[in-house]
C-alpha cells in the first residue's frame, strides 16, 4: 500500500537569543503618497501608558520594550493617524516595522481620531480586498505558518482538496490568479507546483521574512492584469540596520532551517537570508512511508540607500524539489510458497525547480513624485517520468517474497517541460494635487517555454451502439511530440494608466483607470477599462463602494500546443471575464470591520477542448480548442475581520 504525506505535522520554533526580558523596537514612518520619510511623528504604545516616541529627521525610531505585543499608534498633523496592531518585541533582539501614514485635508474638528487600523493608506481600492501582516499569518489557526491556507478561509475563497495552496475565487479556476512577490510577477511561490495555475501543496515563503500580503478577490485596478479572478501580493522585509549580523533558527511544518540577517555599511543598507529543507525524510522509517517528498528553499533581500531619494533593492527566491512514488514489491500469498512470479511496478518520479530574482530601484524625483522600476527573471523546470518495471520475485516458505529481480522497463509516459521570463517594468506615482494621484506604467516580458512529451503506444475499445460490446478499436502510436517558444521570439507587454480622485472633503473616491495587453504568439491584444468609486458616511468608519472592470487573460502556455505541433491552437482568444462589485464597509470599533459584498462576473472566450464538445461521438479524438466556453458566476461575500486588540483576534 502506498502511503503519502506531503505536510509534516510537527510543529516548533526554536530561537537563538539571550536572556534578556527586553527587546529593541525600531521603525521608520513615511509617506504613502511618495514614501518620502516623515520628521516628528508621535508614536505611542496603546498597552503603555507613558511610552512612546518621535521620529527623527530620517523618519526612524527607537523603543526598548519589555517582551510582548503591542500596538503602536502614529499621528501627525495633517496626516490619518495609523494603529499598528501585532508588534512583537522578543528577547534580546532588535525587530523593525515599518509605518506608512496618508496626508489628509480634512480640518481637526472635522474627524474624531480614532486611529486606522486596517491600513487604508496603503490600500489602491477599498473593495474586495484584505491586508494581512506576518504575524496574523504566523498566529493564525490552522495556517501551519502558510499564508496561502489562511487565504483559503477568506470569503467569496474556495480550495479543490486539503493537500494544495490552489484558490478557487469567486467561481474562478486555479489559473485565475496572479501572484506578485517584491513587484515580480511569478508563476507560483509553493513547492511542487502545477504548471498550469499557482498551486501547490507547502509554500516556499519564510512567514518570518513577510513584511504584509495584499489579497484582492476582484475589482482590481488598471495596474495589475493577465488574470481574471485574484491578486496576491507578497511583500518582504528587509533586514536590521542596527547589528552586524542576527541568527533565528527554526524548526516548523514547512522544514527545519535558519534566518541570518545583518547591516551593511553601518547601516545604510541590510541583507537576510533564509533557507530551508523538508526533514519528512529524516522521520519516514518510524511511519513506513515509501514516497517521501524532499525540497529546500533559498530566500533573500538585499537593500541600500544610494541617497535620501533613492533605493535599490534585490530579491530572490529558489525551491527545489523531488519525489519518487514507487511501487511495492512486496506480497504474501502462500500459494506462492518456494517459486517465483513476475509482475509490474509501476514508479513515478518528479523533479522540479524554480527561481525568481529581481532588482529594484525606487526614486523620489520630487515632492509629488516617484517611481519604482524593477528587472526580473524567473523560471519553472519540470520532469515526470512514469514507467513499469516488470520485476521477478522469489518467494520464501512462507509465500513472502524474499527476493526481487529487475527484469525490464518500460516508459509510459514524460514530460520534461521548462519556461523562463526575463522582464523589466516600471510603475510611476504623480501626486497632482492633494486630491488627484495618478499612477501609470507598463512592463515588457520576453521569455521561453519548451515542453517534450513521451507517450507510449496504447489502444481503447469503445462500444459504439452502447450494447455492451466493445468492438471498436482506436489505436494510439507511441509518440512524442514538443512544444518550442524560442527565447526572445516573442514577447509581452503591457500599458496602464490610474486616476484617483478625492472629493468633497476626501468622503468620495474614484479610480478611473485603463489597461492594454499584448502577447506576440497569439497575436492578441485587449483593451480592459476599470472604474471605482467609494463614498464614506464617516471617514474610516462606513463606506459604500462599487467597482467594474474589463479582465482578460492569456492562456496557460501548455494550451497553446497540440500533439502534432501543427499551431491549431495558436491564434485562440484571450479569457475574457467582466466584474461588478458593490459592498458597504463598516469599522464596527476598534480593530473589528465588517464587509459585505456582492459580485457577478460574466465569462466568454474560455477556452474548451474540442473532444468535450463532441462528447456524443466516443471515438472523436481532437487536440484543437475552441474560445467558446462561457460562465456566469455571482454570489455574496461577507467578511469579519479583527485585528489583534485587546487579546482577541481572527477573521470570519
Amino acid at each position: 500500500m502506498k502511503k503519502f504525506l506531503y505536510i509534516p505535522f510537527f510543529l516548533m520554533t526554536l530561537f537563538i537569543n539571550t536572556n534578556a526580558q527586553t527587546g529593541i523596537l525600531n521603525g521608520k514612518v513615511a509617506d504613502v503618497s511618495n514614501s518620502e520619510p516623515l520628521i516628528g511623528v508621535n508614536i505611542i504604545v496603546v498597552e503603555l501608558e507613558n511610552t512612546g516616541a518621535a521620529t527623527d529627521i530620517n523618519g526612524y525610531f527607537e523603543l526598548k520594550l519589555p517582551v510582548g505585543s503591542y500596538s503602536l499608534k502614529a499621528s501627525l498633523i495633517g496626516y490619518t493617524t495609523v494603529v499598528k496592531t501585532d508588534v512583537i518585541v522578543k528577547s534580546g533582539t532588535d525587530e523593525t516595522i515599518n509605518i506608512q501614514l496618508s496626508s489628509t485635508t480634512l480640518e481637526l474638528e472635522q474627524v474624531t481620531v480614532t486611529g486606522d487600523y486596517f491600513d487604508k493608506a496603503i490600500t489602491e481600492n477599498n473593495l474586495s480586498t484584505v491586508i494581512l501582516g506576518a504575524e496574523e499569518v504566523r498566529r493564525s489557526p490552522g495556517s501551519a505558518q502558510d499564508f496561502q491556507r489562511i487565504l483559503q478561509a477568506m470569503a467569496g475563497v474556495a480550495f479543490s482538496t486539503d493537500q494544495t495552496n490552489e484558490l478557487l475565487v469567486r467561481g474562478g479556476s486555479p489559473n485565475e490568479n496572479l501572484t506578485v512577490f517584491d513587484n515580480m510577477e511569478i508563476h507560483s511561490t509553493n513547492h511542487y507546483p502545477n504548471e498550469m495555475n499557482s498551486g501547490g501543496p507547502i509554500n516556499m515563503i519564510n512567514v518570518d521574512l513577510i513584511e504584509d500580503i495584499h489579497f484582492s478577490t476582484g475589482g482590481f485596478i488598471s495596474k495589475y492584469g493577465d488574470k481574471l479572478s485574484s491578486v496576491l501580493v507578497v511583500n518582504t522585509r528587509e533586514g536590521t540596520r542596527h547589528r552586524n549580523l542576527a541568527v533565528n533558527v527554526n524548526l516548523s511544518m514547512a522544514g527545519y532551517g535558519a534566518i541570518l540577517e545583518g547591516k551593511i555599511n553601518e547601516g545604510q543598507g541590510s541583507w537576510i537570508l533564509s533557507a530551508r529543507k523538508s526533514f519528512i525524510n529524516l522521520i519516514a522509517g518510524s511511519f513506513g512511508l515509501t514516497s517521501i517528498p524532499y525540497y529546500y528553499d533559498l530566500q533573500f533581500k538585499t537593500a541600500y540607500d544610494l541617497s535620501t531619494k533613492q533605493k535599490l533593492s534585490l530579491s530572490g527566491i529558489y525551491g527545489n524539489d523531488k519525489i519518487d512514488v514507487e511501487g511495492e514489491t512486496g506480497h504474501t500469498n502462500i500459494n506462492f510458497a518456494n517459486s517465483k512470479d513476475s509482475v509490474e511496478i509501476e514508479n513515478v518520479l518528479v523533479r522540479q525547480h524554480q527561481h525568481a530574482i529581481g532588482l529594484s530601484l525606487k526614486s523620489l524625483w520630487s515632492n509629488n513624485f516617484y517611481s519604482l522600476t524593477t528587472l526580473f527573471t524567473n523560471s519553472y523546470f519540470a520532469n515526470v517520468d512514469v514507467r513499469l518495471d516488470y520485476t521477478e520475485r522469489s518467494y520464501n516458505s512462507a509465500g513472502e517474497v524474499s527476493d526481487t529481480k529487475f527484469l525490464h522497463r518500460r516508459r509510459v509516459f514524460k514530460v520534461d517541460g521548462d519556461d523562463g521570463v526575463t522582464a523589466i517594468k516600471t510603475e510611476s506615482v504623480w501626486n497632482v494635487n492633494d486630491w488627484n494621484e495618478i499612477n501609470f506604467g507598463g512592463s515588457y516580458k520576453t521569455g521561453n517555454f519548451n515542453q517534450k512529451i513521451y507517450v507510449d503506444a496504447d489502444t481503447a475499445r469503445y462500444d459504439i451502439n452502447g450494447d455492451g460490446a466493445f468492438d471498436a478499436t482506436i489505436s494510439q502510436p507511441q509518440s512524442e511530440f514538443a512544444v518550442d517558444y524560442k527565447l526572445f521570439d516573442h514577447f509581452k507587454y503591457y500599458g496602464f494608466v490610474n486616476d484617483k480622485i478625492k472629493l468633497f472633503d476626501e468622503r468620495f473616491l474614484i479610480n478611473a483607470g485603463l489597461r492594454y495587453d499584448y502577447f506576440s504568439y497569439s497575436d492578441k491584444g485587449n483593451l480592459s477599462p476599470r472604474f471605482s468609486m467609494s463614498y464614506y458616511l464617516q471617514p474610516n468608519i462606513t463606506s459604500f463602494n462599487f467597482s467594474y472592470g474589463e479582465f482578460y487573460q492569456n492562456l496557460s502556455y501548455p494550451e497553446y500546443g497540440d500533439r502534432y505541433n501543427t499551431e491549431i491552437n495558436r491564434y485562440l482568444e484571450n479569457s475574457h471575464a467582466r466584474h461588478f462589485v458593490f459592498g458597504v464597509e463598516h469599522v464596527i470599533t476598534d480593530g473589528l470591520k465588517l464587509n459585505l459584498e456582492g459580485y457577478l462576473k460574466k465569462y466568454n472566450d474560455i477556452p474548451v477542448d474540442e473532444t468535450f464538445i463532441h462528447f456524443n461521438d466516443r471515438t472523436f479524438r481532437s487536440d484543437k480548442k475552441l474560445s467558446v466556453g462561457k460562465q456566469t458566476t455571482y454570489g455574496i461575500d461577507l467578511l469579519v475581520q479583527q485585528k489583534f486588540v485587546k487579546n482577541i483576534y481572527g477573521t470570519l
